[in-house]
């Protein structure tokens, strides 16, 4: 049963419209001014039946009291005359409706249900809002944490893994590439690749060498990226490492494949490359050895 509270500090107002809504079906409640109307405010009033002139304290007074308390509380006000101000300003306390006196009961009644209604509708509205809001930060927090655990998985990985588009653009990469090039990920976004690592042919100074016409081995292996996207390219590179202004040239193990979507329209590409240039030097200096021992032993058999 709906709940609405009289306030008017005529008695015979009071107990006509009091008399009347409780044949109507609702529970009511009374009081005679704003002292006592204030008393009365709780969460289980569902519309606040008020009248604007009521002494020191009026019914705007008691709207926006009833407003700062019980958000959801809707609030019709009645006049005995047309004030153009007290309307403006219980319209803008958010009134629900302004009655002039005298009204038809069923205007009264029709306006009632309607205002209980939407008081019903606002609260299931913020009930709703307040859960999703609650899903999203629950789920905010989940996506955050599995974002930290894929990053920390990342950066333990001694492997140089970057991300670059089909212009050679640098994306993200983990915190090998600071290792590697000496410069932080963070100032490196935005730049083009062979700033930091190019092909050691020679052919591929810098970005504006970079095109289909004269390939370096870096791009080669990028550009068959791009044309097979179902595909792993693997293959071991001799590559130049730019770190902090020095060229070194490396033996890189680099694995490319294209990445499933695009950002600005342009497609991405997984760069896995690991350095395996003292690999390479220790695996020549053991077959030198082992020639010279060969040697030595022809020698003395000789």
């Amino acid at each position: 049963m709906m709940q609405v509270l009289i306030v008017d500090d005529d008695p015979q107002v009071r107990q006509m419209l009091g008399s009347f809504l409780e044949r109507t079906g609702w529970e009511i409640k009374t009081a005679n001014d704003f002292e006592s109307g204030t008393e009365l405010l709780s969460d289980e009033i569902d519309v606040l039946l008020t009248d604007i002139k009521m002494g020191e304290k009026s019914g705007i007074d008691l709207l926006r009291k009833a407003k700062e308390r019980f958000p959801f509380i809707e609030v019709i006000m009645m006049t005995g005359y047309t004030d153009i101000q007290d309307s403006i300003e219980a319209l803008n306390l958010r009134a629900f409706a302004y009655l002039t006196k005298p009204f038809e009961f069923s205007e009264l009644n029709q306006t009632l249900i309607n205002a209980a209604s939407t008081r019903k509708l606002n609260q299931r509205e913020a009930f709703y809002k307040k859960d999703l809001e609650k899903q999203v930060k629950d789920k905010t927090r989940q996506l955050r944490m599995e974002k930290e655990k894929l990053l920390a998985i990342l950066n333990a990985t001694p492997s140089l893994l970057m991300v670059v588009d089909s212009e050679q653009v640098i994306l993200d990469s983990n915190r090998m590439f600071e290792s590697i090039t000496g410069e932080n990920i963070e100032n490196a976004r935005g730049k083009h690749l062979c700033h930091y690592i190019s092909g050691s042919e020679g052919t591929c100074t810098g970005p504006g060498d970079c095109s289909p016409s004269s390939p370096c081995s870096l791009n080669r292996m990028m550009f068959s990226a791009l044309e097979s996207p179902d595909k792993v390219i693997r293959k071991q590179l001799n590559l130049v490492v730019q770190p902090e202004g020095n060229r070194e040239r490396k033996i890189i193990r680099a694995s490319f494949c294209l990445l499933p979507g695009k950002i600005k329209g342009k497609q991405q590409i997984l760069m896995m490359m690991d350095d395996i240039t003292r690999e390479k030097e220790m695996e020549a200096q053991l077959i030198h050895s082992g020639r010279m021992t060969a040697l030595g032993e022809m020698a003395s058999g000789v």
